[in-house]
């Protein structure tokens, strides 16, 4: 009886020593368990690219699992809500992060990149390289990285051209931005600096599908990127800009991308009026199938190399 309980001691020890190096991040490990939810069956399936559009209030968040299982983080909310969003639609045990993308400077977007660089060991970085001046918030955000750096072994990219990236069949094409931003934040041809057309703009490409992820963009860089890219922006799902706001999704820009799938993260009751009815009128008029955040919780979807298929209503 003593040896079994001195067992059960050490066992414990043992358990417990592990958990505290990776929370320290010094060693990262997961367990494989059955799961319920939705989002986590087929975990070993690697013919399939994941998304969850994160209910997390007013702001925005999407994981992506690639069909390798390597996870991507565009965007990360405010602030700490983000880390329940991630806790419905990752294994409790799995602590890495492998991209997370920052599309820009604007609180509800990188206000939690924070926190999930606290919890989460994270791979590679991308940002915008725009700087607010006076930004309590986003010095602690560069501090957090570069923390990350140097302790955990991360690399930083600064987005300031127009490149590909491959991940386990699927491609990730950055459209914006194509110059160093931090020289000069201002769409080409457009005189006003704003801080939403900084964003960084991903079409995500996997079999016959494509994803438009676009941050905040406003008009300006739409019609911008409609001059640059023209037909070739269409995409069966659209990440609608600025959480279909007025000042985004122009006429011009839904008709060519012509999505299937109109995905708009919004929060509930918000003060900004968010999404706008002539925004999704344009929507409307297209055809595309709007699904939003604020009235259906996470938006979950897994995308074949020929086929779409959506759930939602995942919120607590």
């Amino acid at each position: 009886m003593k040896k079994i309980i001195l067992i059960v001691l050490l066992l414990l020890s043992a358990s417990g020593f592990f958990f505290y190096l990776e929370k320290k991040k010094v060693i990262t490990w997961r367990f494989t368990i059955p799961f319920d939810s939705w989002f986590l069956t087929k975990i070993k399936n690697t013919t399939e690219l994941r998304l969850a559009f994160l209910d997390i209030g007013q702001g925005d968040a999407t994981l992506i699992t690639f069909p390798n299982q390597e996870k991507m983080l565009i965007d990360c909310a405010r602030d700490r809500t983000v880390l329940s969003a991630l806790g419905r639609n990752m294994h409790s045990y799995d602590r890495t992060i492998d991209y997370l993308v920052a599309t820009h400077p604007d609180a509800d977007h990188y206000g939690g990149c924070i926190d999930v660089l606290k919890r989460y060991r994270v791979r590679h970085i991308y940002f915008n390289g725009f700087d607010k001046e006076g930004s309590a918030l986003l010095k602690e955000f560069h501090r957090t990285v570069q923390q990350e750096i140097t302790d955990g072994g991360a690399d930083l990219t600064i987005v300031t051209t127009t490149h590909y990236l491959e991940i386990a069949s699927t491609t990730l094409h950055f459209l914006y931005p194509d110059h160093a931003i931090m020289l000069d934040p201002r769409v080409p041809g457009v005189k006003e600096i704003e801080s939403n057309n900084t964003s960084i703009v991903t079409r995500i490409s996997y079999g016959n599908h494509d994803i438009l992820m676009t941050g905040d963009m406003e008009q300006p860089l739409e019609q911008y990127l409609l001059r640059s890219f023209g037909t070739t922006l269409q995409s069966e799902v659209l990440k609608v800009g600025h959480h279909g706001s007025i000042s985004s999704s122009g006429e011009d820009f839904v008709k060519i991308v012509s999505p299937q799938y109109a995905i708009i993260s919004v929060g509930k009751n918000n003060s900004y009026g968010h999404p706008a009815n002539r925004v999704l009128a344009r929507l409307e008029r297209i055809k595309a199938r709007v699904l939003r955040t604020d009235l259906l919780g996470d938006i979950l979807m897994t995308i074949s190399t020929s086929s779409i298929y959506i759930n939602h209503g995942t919120t607590q």
